[in-house]
C-alpha cells in the first residue's frame, strides 16, 4: 500500500475498481443477493459518491497539476483561453488536405505524362541484344567518370 499512498490518482482508481467489483464478488460468495428485502440507503450511497468524487477531485488535481496551471493564468493577466470552433478548424484542414491531395495528383500526372513522352520518343535498337551478347555494347559507370574542372 506504501505505492499507492504516493500516488492520490493510483489510491481513487483503487476506490473506483473496489466499488465496481464489489457486488460481483459479493453475489458470488452468496454475500449480497438482490432481492426486494435488501434496500441500498440512498443516503450511504450518495456518501460514498461524494467520497469518491472528492478523492477524484484531489487526486487529479495533484496529478494533472492543474493548481500550477491556474497560477500561471492568473499571474499572467493577457493569457486567456480562446474557445475554437471544432467544425470551422475540422473545415479549415479538409481545404488544405484537399489542396495537398490536388497537388499530389497534378504532379503525379506531371511524371505520367513526362514518362509516356519519353516512351513515345524511344529508338527501338534492334542490333543492341547482339552487342550486348558479343560484349561490343558500351557501358559508361556515372559513378567512375571525370568531372569537369569547374564544378
Amino acid at each position: 500500500m506504501e505505492v499507492v499512498q504516493g500516488l492520490p490518482w493510483a489510491r481513487a482508481l483503487l476506490w473506483l475498481i473496489f466499488i465496481l467489483g464489489m457486488p460481483s464478488t459479493l453475489e458470488s460468495q452468496g454475500q449480497f443477493q438482490a432481492n426486494q428485502d435488501h434496500k441500498i440507503d440512498g443516503e450511504v450511497v450518495n456518501m460514498w459518491g461524494s467520497k469518491f468524487g472528492k478523492e477524484l477531485w484531489e487526486s487529479l488535481t495533484v496529478a494533472t497539476r492543474r493548481d500550477t496551471i491556474q497560477k500561471g493564468y492568473d499571474d499572467h493577466p493577457n493569457i486567456q483561453v480562446e474557445k475554437i470552433d471544432g467544425l470551422m478548424t475540422v473545415r479549415r484542414m479538409a481545404i488544405e488536405v484537399q489542396i495537398m491531395m490536388q497537388h499530389k495528383i497534378d504532379a503525379i500526372k506531371r511524371i505520367m505524362e513526362l514518362a509516356e513522352n519519353i516512351a513515345l520518343d524511344h529508338k527501338y535498337d534492334k542490333t543492341r541484344g547482339e552487342r550486348l551478347k558479343s560484349g561490343r555494347y558500351t557501358y559508361y559507370n556515372a559513378k567512375k567518370t571525370q568531372r569537369p574542372q569547374g564544378r
